[in-house]
């Protein structure tokens, strides 16, 4: 029993410490630490796994932070909104990283995930424009496009660029001009 409790006491003194240095004190590396270490006791401890996310994302060592983002994603159980927001993350850092055929990969997750997610397709677009595998890119495109209301004026942006692509890239000008 009295092993439980200094366990327990253990995990609330590390979370409670952690929150004094991130917050009150602004000292993120030390709270990143205690951080860590709480989630070494306590794996599910959803404050300090968002915070250690926070704290990769800030500094400059992607590699770092898509490892802990996909442990994250392989040991924990999620809520759907979370799971799609981990996805994300990996995707935009794959992104950052230039490796477009994993981040592709990613956002396509969260399409698998929820289907109308518009930065899903979003993402997919960018992926498929910068590999320029342009036949493939008026899926995303149309996608993007049926996911936006009617009155949006965000549909203009997406009927210029489908456009543009029938017309240079996929030489299709008949269809550019309906």
């Amino acid at each position: 029993l009295s092993d439980c409790l200094t366990e327990a006491s253990e995990r609330i003194r590390l979370d409670w410490l952690a929150v004094l240095y991130e917050v009150h004190l602004a000292e993120p590396e030390r709270a990143h630490s205690l951080n860590e270490r709480l989630l070494a006791l306590d794996p599910e401890n959803v404050r300090a796994r968002r915070a250690v996310r926070r704290s990769l994302a800030q500094q400059e060592d992607r590699d770092e932070y898509l490892r802990f983002l996909k442990r994250s994603l392989d040991r924990e159980s999620h809520a759907p909104l979370e799971e799609l927001t981990i996805l994300c993350q990996i995707a935009e850092c794959y992104e950052v990283l230039g490796d477009e055929r994993s981040a592709e990969r990613f956002w396509r997750k969260t399409l698998r995930l929820s289907p109308d997610f518009l930065p899903g397709y979003q993402g997919v677009g960018r992926a498929v424009q910068r590999r320029g595998r342009w036949s493939e890119l008026v899926t995303p495109y149309r996608k993007e496009l049926q996911a936006l209301d009617a009155g949006s004026p965000a549909r203009i942006d997406v009927l210029r660029r489908l456009a543009e692509l029938y017309d240079l890239r996929v030489d299709r000008p008949e269809i550019a001009a309906n």
